[in-house]
């Protein structure tokens, strides 16, 4: 496994770290777990869908919006309110679903 698939995976790990620090640290919180996989959910079939159609960077570019609006959305029904907090919490993991995804497609990842 070369060093970008490992710093690939590292950092589509970070959304799940910060939510289970924030579990722990918050006495039992897990919602931003619950938003972690919702954006991981929108990343995975993002990069299901267009892997074989779009260029690293757009395919990249995709998997943040989506990632990101698939986090929002995720966040909503557990009773978060729209606004700046959820938006800069749901951009953040979205781009490090992005930046993930971003570097193991470079690095010659999701070939079948």
């Amino acid at each position: 496994m070369t060093a970008s698939r490992v710093l690939s995976i590292a950092l589509a790990s970070i959304p799940f770290a910060f939510g289970v620090i924030r579990a722990v640290r918050g006495g039992g919180d897990v919602r931003y777990v619950a938003v972690a996989a919702a954006g991981f959910v929108g990343a995975a079939l993002t990069v299901a869908i267009g892997r074989r159609i779009a260029s690293v960077f757009a395919l990249a570019v995709a998997v943040f919006v989506v990632s990101t609006l698939t986090a929002v959305a995720g966040a909503l029904p557990m009773g978060t309110r729209l606004g700046p907090g959820i938006l800069i919490v749901a951009s953040g993991f979205g781009l490090c679903f992005a930046a993930g995804a971003w570097l193991h497609m470079a690095a010659g990842g999701f070939e079948s």
